[in-house]
C-alpha cells in the first residue's frame, strides 16, 4: 500500500506542538507565584536599595551637624567653666575663720546666721576681688624675712600685651576667664507646706498615726 509523503510544514507544526507539550509538562512541576506577591517583593527590594543609597548622605549630614555643634557651642569649654565655678564656690567660699583658715564651707551652712556669715566672709570676697590676692601672712613674712614693710600692690600690670595691657584684677573679673555683668542675684525656691508631700512607707503609717 503506497503512502503520501509528509510535507515540511506539517513536520514543523508537529515539532512546535511537541515543544509546547514538553514545556507544559515541565511547568507543571514548578512552583507557581502570584503576580502581586512577586511585584510586592520587587517593590521592597527597590525600597531597600534606595535606603542603602541614602545611608552615606545621612552619615555625612550627621557628622557635619556634630562637628558644627561642637565647634559653635563649645560644650566642652562651657562644661569646664561651669565645673570650675561650682568647685571654686564649694571649696573656697569659707567662713568661721580662725586667723587665716576658714573652718566651714557651703555644706556647713545650717542656719540663717551661718548663711549670712558664709555670704559676708566667704562668697562675696571670693567672687568680688578688687585687689590682687596674696598668700597668707604675706606682710608679716616680708617684714620678718626681708626687713621690708612695703605692702603688696593692689593691682599689677603685665607688659606681655604692650600698650593694650590693663591693670589686673579687672573689675568684675572672676577666675581670670569670666566677667560678672549686672551684679549678683540670690534666688530662693519655696515650696508649699503640706502633709501631702510627706510620703511614708505603708509599714510605718500606723506608727506615725500613733
Amino acid at each position: 500500500m503506497a503512502t503520501s509523503p509528509v510535507s515540511p510544514t506539517t513536520i514543523n507544526r508537529l515539532k512546535v506542538k511537541a515543544q509546547k507539550a514538553a514545556a507544559n509538562s515541565e511547568g507543571e512541576d514548578e512552583i507557581q507565584v502570584e503576580q502581586r506577591i512577586y511585584l510586592s517583593w520587587i517593590q521592597r527590594q527597590l525600597e531597600n536599595e534606595a535606603a542603602c543609597l541614602q545611608l552615606p548622605f545621612t552619615i555625612i549630614v550627621l557628622l557635619s551637624f556634630s562637628m558644627l555643634a561642637l565647634l559653635h557651642l563649645k560644650q566642652d569649654v562651657v562644661f569646664s567653666v561651669e565645673q570650675a565655678i561650682e568647685r571654686d564656690i564649694m571649696e573656697n567660699a569659707n567662713f568661721a575663720f580662725e586667723v587665716n583658715f576658714g573652718n566651714k564651707a557651703l555644706v556647713d551652712v545650717h542656719s540663717f546666721a551661718d548663711f549670712w556669715s558664709w555670704v559676708r566672709l566667704g562668697f562675696i570676697p571670693l567672687i568680688i576681688q578688687p585687689t590682687w590676692v596674696t598668700s597668707e601672712r604675706y606682710v608679716e613674712d616680708q617684714l620678718n624675712f626681708f626687713g621690708s614693710n612695703v605692702g603688696p600692690n593692689e593691682q599689677w600690670t603685665f607688659g606681655a600685651y604692650g600698650s593694650s595691657s590693663r591693670a589686673i584684677p579687672v573689675t568684675g573679673d572672676y577666675l581670670h576667664y569670666n566677667r560678672i555683668i549686672g551684679g549678683l542675684r540670690f534666688q530662693q525656691q519655696v515650696t508649699a507646706m503640706s502633709d501631702d508631700f510627706c510620703k511614708f512607707p505603708s509599714s510605718t503609717q500606723a506608727e506615725v498615726d500613733v
